[in-house]
C-alpha cells in the first residue's frame, strides 16, 4: 500500500480562501481569466460560488472513493496541535524523531514564518473564517451541493449549521 499524505480542509474555508486568493492583484496578473478584484463582488456571483462548491465536492468525492490510499491530516488539526500531527506522521512513516526535531518542523512551518516566504498565498491561517462571509443563501447552496460531503468528512453532524 502506498502512503500519500492528504491534507483535508473544511470545504467552506477552502472556498472562502479560494475567493480571497483569486481576487488578489498578483493572482489576477498571473491568471488573466480572474478579473474580479473584490471579495464582496465575487461572493455576490452565486453561479461562480456554486461552481467552486461543486468543484470542491467533486474533488472530495474522488478522495472518498480512494481514501484507503491516504494518510489524512485535517488542516484544522494542524492549526490546533501541529506538534502532535507531526509526531503522528513521523511515527506513521517509521521515523524516530526527537522532540527538538518536531519543534524545529513546527517552527519552520508556522504561519508567520511561512507567510514571509509566500505572502501572496497565505492570508490568515485560521479556521472558520467562512462564517464571516457566507450569507444564508451561501449556506443553503453549499448544503445543497456539498452538505453531505461535510457530514461524511466529520465537519458537521447534520444540515443544521
Amino acid at each position: 500500500m502506498y502512503l500519500i499524505e492528504y491534507i483535508l480542509r473544511d470545504g467552506r474555508d477552502a472556498i472562502n480562501s479560494l475567493i480571497h486568493y483569486t481576487t488578489t492583484p498578483v493572482v489576477r496578473k498571473r491568471i488573466p481569466k480572474y478579473k474580479i478584484d473584490s471579495v464582496e463582488t465575487l461572493y455576490a456571483m452565486m453561479d461562480i460560488f456554486k461552481k467552486y462548491v461543486s468543484d470542491w465536492a467533486n474533488h472530495i468525492n474522488s478522495y472518498l472513493k480512494n481514501k484507503e490510499k491516504f494518510q489524512v491530516v485535517k488542516f484544522e488539526e494542524l492549526i490546533d496541535n501541529k506538534s502532535k500531527v507531526v509526531k503522528e506522521l513521523a511515527d506513521c512513516l517509521g521515523l524516530d524523531m526527537k522532540k527538538e526535531d518536531i519543534e524545529d518542523i513546527v517552527y519552520k512551518t508556522g504561519f508567520k514564518k511561512m507567510a514571509k516566504k509566500a505572502s501572496n498565498h497565505l492570508r490568515k491561517g485560521k479556521k472558520g473564517d467562512w462564517d464571516n462571509y457566507f450569507t444564508d443563501e451561501h449556506k443553503k447552496n453549499f448544503k445543497e451541493i456539498a452538505g453531505e460531503e461535510l457530514i461524511l468528512l466529520g465537519y458537521e453532524k447534520n444540515y443544521d449549521w
